[in-house]
């Protein structure tokens, strides 16, 4: 009985599995290794990786503890000291125990000089100034995502004809060849086609890299390394703009662009440079009481240039066994109360009239700058506008063009199914439906893309939905 037949079946059919298993093993690892990315998936994981973003985040994070901090300032500050010693001379213990109470408070009462914003103020003005550069940095990101996503996804729709153009010329050039063999053609139209076919595969590379170039892009935005591996999803849903007046578009970008809002920012941070500047020439008037006993001290002193008002409570009892109180030996001083007005005067000899014209150069050059960027947001929503206007006009003149070669495309099918039609012209009708298919493609891309613009310069996209 020969044992070895059944084994030798087993050995093959395990070797026709392993033959037929393995590449569809190895597909699917491959198809399980690319990234299917949508639009709102690439542009979160954009978000997450950019540097300016987390930094711009990082900013408007210390800018807020700044303010915090002010708040902190502007409590009571409390402070609390003890001392324990020996007298050398004498033996005795030396015993301290020490409390003081101190805050400024800011009032909006000046009886002269310009009216000066508060640390707290000024605090706020650079978390708004932090908050606007975050918020600024994440929409100009999130329009630059989009546009290199559907920049990818017509390159990849151009990379897609042009492997249908290389098919369809492939074709003609072995049919060439079987019509030169039959005496049909001559040798001339034949190195043509094959001349043609060369073209459209040097057409197709070009297309690939192209490709391959925006992978690339959007990978090192969203901080993966395998370019290659990223797929796109193909379908992308249109933002449409609903159509509004320009003077009531202009309105709106002006209200909402947080470009204004920094704007304004550096014009009062140039206001309270200049009200710094004309203060300091001006002398300085104060009203302070106190009343002190031995271990007692309250001040109150109120900045008329200011209008600051600030107090202190003081408590200190000192425990000594060979000093006793008398004259001036006590801790504050005998017991006092008394009011003081007092007025100073530094005279800077023209330093101060100087830093007032310095200043005021500083303010003309702000609200320079803040007109100027009104200027440029209308500009940019004008421009944005039309562009998509245009972008609209466009969709819809390459849909009709669409519907013109559906109808050649039949017609041409038709004319085979007659025989008054070659298979070869029945796919070149294909590749005319193919391309005009791919410029609907590409005018969807570029109306999308135009209506993101204008929701930038709209200020719409600084709160991008993220899925």
């Amino acid at each position: 009985m020969d044992i070895m037949g059944p084994i030798k079946v087993k050995l093959c059919l395990s070797l026709l599995l392993t033959m037929v298993l393995i590449p569809a093993f190895s597909k699917t690892l491959v198809a399980q290794e690319e990234v299917a990315l949508s639009l709102d998936q690439t542009v979160r994981m954009a978000l997450e990786h950019d540097y300016q973003v987390n930094s711009a985040r990082n900013d408007l994070e210390k800018a807020k503890l700044v303010v915090k901090e002010k708040v902190i300032g502007a409590l009571p500050q409390l402070q609390i000291g003890a001392e324990q010693g020996e007298n050398l001379t004498t033996g005795s213990d030396l015993q301290n125990a020490s409390l003081a109470v101190t805050e400024t408070i800011p009032t909006s009462f000046q009886l002269y000089g310009k009216k000066t914003a508060s640390d707290l103020e000024v605090a706020k003005w650079g978390q708004q100034a932090s908050e606007a550069d975050y918020r600024i940095s994440r929409a100009n990101l999130v329009y630059n995502t989009i546009t290199l996503y559907l920049n990818a996804l017509k390159a990849k729709g151009m990379l897609d004809y042009h492997e249908a153009v290389v098919n369809n010329f492939e074709a003609k050039a072995k049919n060439a060849k079987i019509q030169l063999s039959l005496g049909k053609v001559t040798k001339v139209t034949q190195l043509t086609a094959e001349n043609d076919l060369a073209k459209a595969r040097y057409e197709l590379e070009n297309s690939r890299q192209a490709y391959l170039l925006n992978l690339k892009q959007i990978a090192q935005t969203i901080g993966v390394k395998d370019y290659r591996s990223l797929r796109l999803e193909q379908n992308i849903p249109q933002t449409l703009i609903e159509e509004v007046d320009l003077e009531q578009m202009l309105a709106k970008a002006l209200d909402k662009r947080l470009e204004i809002s920094k704007s304004q920012v550096a014009v009062k941070e140039a206001e309270q440079e200049l009200a710094k500047a004309f203060n300091e020439g001006l002398p300085t008037l104060s009203l302070a009481y106190q009343n002190r006993s031995q271990e007692e001290s309250y001040n109150l002193e109120y900045d008329f240039l200011k209008g600051d008002l600030s107090w202190t409570a003081a408590w200190q009892q000192d425990y000594l066994d060979d000093i006793t109180y008398s004259g001036n030996d006590d801790v504050f001083g005998n017991y006092k109360s008394q009011y003081k007005l007092r007025l100073s005067w530094a005279l800077s000899m023209g330093g101060a009239k100087n830093r007032i014209k310095q200043a005021g150069y500083t303010l003309e050059n702000a609200k320079l700058a803040q007109s100027q960027t009104a200027r440029g947001i209308i500009a940019e929503v004008e421009e944005a506008a039309s562009a998509y206007e245009l972008a609209g006009l466009k969709r819809i003149q390459v849909e009709r063009g669409l519907a013109l070669y559906q109808k050649d495309l039949e017609l041409t099918q038709l004319k085979f199914q007659l025989g008054t039609a070659t298979a070869l012209e029945v796919t070149d009708a294909e590749l005319k439906m193919a391309d005009a298919q791919l410029e609907i493609d590409n005018a969807q891309c570029d109306l999308r893309l135009a209506a993101e613009k204008v929701r930038l310069a709209m200020g719409e996209l600084y709160d991008y939905p993220i899925f």
